[in-house]
């Protein structure tokens, strides 16, 4: 809020696993929506429904969401590791994930991205490892 108030001219993104995506269905349905189940990949984020504070938020603030797929967050999670050395958990890797989105519209631009929380298991890497190469294999031109 802080900084679209400053500088109203500033883009703020969501991003949302497609499993958990409570806050997208609530924006497009322009009222709360309640989801009958979320995926637990992304657990910082599965949430059923968004609170009333956070729906005003966005709604008012938000100029864009992205919907991730899981093996997305894998590729970025692996990507962070091996090119930044961040150890991120998968809700913490989505920010970067969705730059993918945006490449040509951020080309000499500044960006920040938000990249939160070291909760991720070692002992998930060989899962991890395995979707993000399946997701690269899918998404050759990312």
């Amino acid at each position: 809020l802080y900084i679209k108030k400053i500088w109203p001219d500033v883009k703020i993104i969501g991003v949302e696993p497609e499993d958990a995506d409570a806050m997208s269905k609530s924006l497009e349905e322009s009222k709360i929506v309640e989801l009958s189940s979320v995926g637990q990949f992304a657990d910082g984020v599965a949430v059923k429904k968004v609170g009333n504070y956070s729906f005003d938020f966005c709604k008012k603030y938000l100029d864009d969401i992205i919907i991730l797929d899981e093996n997305e967050i894998c590729n970025s999670i692996l990507e962070l590791k091996d090119h930044e050395d961040i150890i991120a958990e998968p809700a913490g890797a989505m920010s970067s994930a969705s730059l993918w989105y945006y490449k040509e519209k951020i080309i000499g631009k500044n960006i920040g991205c938000i990249i939160c929380g070291g909760n991720n298991d070692n002992s998930r890497m060989p899962e991890i490892i395995r979707r993000a190469k399946k997701w690269k294999t899918n998404n050759s031109n990312h």
